[in-house]
């Protein structure tokens, strides 16, 4: 039963997930262009990325997901923001930080 719940959870997107957060930007357009740039500048060209939105107004939070292909790939991002904050705060005035995304089981 273990090694079945294993193999489950590496299906689960949240395992290749990042969270920013500290977004100052209202537009979607431009938090794009701000994620593609971080993604480009550690190594990854292919991911999804989901803005965080709250409420029954639907107002945008200073949050998105980021989905990578894999875990490693996630471990890897995570490793280099650690390694040099500076070059992934993004643009003034936003502070981005990155951390690992949670879902609702974890």
């Amino acid at each position: 039963m273990r090694i079945l719940r294993q193999q489950i959870a590496k299906l689960d997107p949240t395992n290749r997930g990042i969270r920013l957060r500290g977004f100052k930007e209202e537009s979607l357009d431009v938090r794009h262009k701000i994620v593609d740039d971080l993604m480009s500048q550690a190594g990854i060209t292919h991911f999804i990325m989901e803005n965080i939105f709250k409420g029954s107004q639907r107002s945008l939070t200073d949050m998105c997901v980021v989905t990578l292909d894999s875990n490693s790939c996630r471990e890897s991002v995570l490793r280099q923001a650690e390694k040099s904050p500076a070059n992934f705060k993004g643009p003034v005035p936003n502070d981005i930080k990155f951390d690992r995304a949670k879902s609702l089981f974890s």
